[in-house]
């Protein structure tokens, strides 16, 4: 493990962002946030998925405009319970994970369904797809061969084929969060991996090697096992994802309570307990409480260049690149996703 100073060494450097699209939400759609994800295919056009009081997927064009809705809550074809990953493979057929019916369902290149597979033994928590067609998944298994283990290889059908990245050994409830990773895959197929909890980087080849290991050492960012996104407490520093660039600089993002942060209060004993609905923040909420620091990371050099911090929490869906979104809300009150990559500019 190399550790690496968390001060900012590149007193030139900018990041600057740069939007690519505005994808509109639905006014009568109530989003829970954090199950969001954003992907782009090959011709230019976006999917969205995380809708969790009625799942289902948008489709947008390249301009942002609504092309189509799919998708509804329930168990059959086309159906979902919490579709928590969108991804676009290179024949831009749309693969959908849905993480309550622990299945994924595939969509033709024109939207038409194609077929369902189960993926029972694995919590999915994010993935990509590899150049091969392997699906990269990252969860908490329950087998065998997976348990232990954060990253597991699945066939274009559902097989198993191997899973590796921890010690292998069962792990205890209150430590799930260390099994917790953001992934992304550079120009050359190679991967970069992200703790949750801890401001650790992994370099990895496509196979699972692991090359080296990047610890940021930073004073706002201490290593945490729980409290993750509470809406009753104060939340610690999150690794949400990471993103790289042709230049090689890997992107971290890192969400952080904002200045004005504001838990919920605690609910009253005899108050029934809390639903389903009020354990996690509405997106109104989340852009009120949570900020996001981007940072750029030179991993040849082994430092930090530049960092910024930005309003609202990003999400992060894995891919070569990642795709990178954040609410924003115009001033009519209407809100969209701002889909965006970050730049790093050094002035002279």
């Amino acid at each position: 493990m190399v550790r690496i100073p968390g001060d900012i060494t590149c007193p030139q450097c900018t990041v600057e962002i740069a939007v690519q699209a505005k994808l509109p939400i639905p006014t009568d759609t109530r989003l829970v946030y954090p199950a969001i994800s954003v992907s782009r295919d090959g011709r230019g056009g976006y999917y969205l998925t995380g809708v969790r009081d009625d799942p289902f997927v948008m489709h947008f064009g390249p301009d942002g405009r609504t092309l189509r809705r799919f998708g509804r809550r329930g168990q059959g074809p086309g159906e979902y319970d919490e579709p928590a990953l969108v991804m676009v493979d290179p024949t831009d057929s749309v693969w959908v994970i849905d993480r309550g019916l622990r299945r994924i369902t595939i969509y033709d290149s024109t939207l038409r369904f194609a077929r369902t597979f189960t993926i029972a033994e694995i919590n999915v928590a994010s993935g990509l797809m590899l150049p091969d067609g392997t699906l990269l998944l990252t969860g908490v298994a329950n087998t065998s061969t997976g348990i232990g283990h954060p990253f597991h290889s699945v066939s274009r059908d559902g097989r198993w084929i191997h899973s590796f990245g921890g010690q292998g050994i069962a792990v205890a409830p209150d430590r799930l969060v260390d099994q917790m990773r953001g992934l992304a895959m550079t120009t050359r197929h190679d991967l970069w991996i992200s703790h949750t909890n801890r401001y650790v980087l992994e370099h990895r080849a496509a196979g699972g090697e692991l090359l080296t290991t990047l610890a940021i050492e930073s004073e706002w960012f201490k290593p945490w096992r729980t409290n993750r996104f509470p809406i009753y407490g104060m939340p610690e520093p999150t690794l949400v994802g990471v993103s790289t660039d042709a230049s090689g600089i890997v992107w971290a993002f890192i969400v952080v309570a904002a200045e004005s942060y504001r838990p919920r209060p605690q609910p009253s004993e005899g108050s029934g307990g809390v639903r389903r609905e009020e354990r996690s923040f509405s997106f109104d909420e989340a852009f009120a409480n949570y900020d996001t620091i981007v940072q750029a990371i030179d991993p040849q050099g082994k430092r930090v260049l530049a960092s910024r911090r930005l309003r609202g929490p990003v999400f992060v869906t894995p891919g070569s690149p990642s795709t990178l979104a954040r609410l924003q809300t115009a001033p009519s009150g209407e809100q969209h996703f701002e889909v965006f990559v970050p730049r790093l500019t050094r002035s002279r």
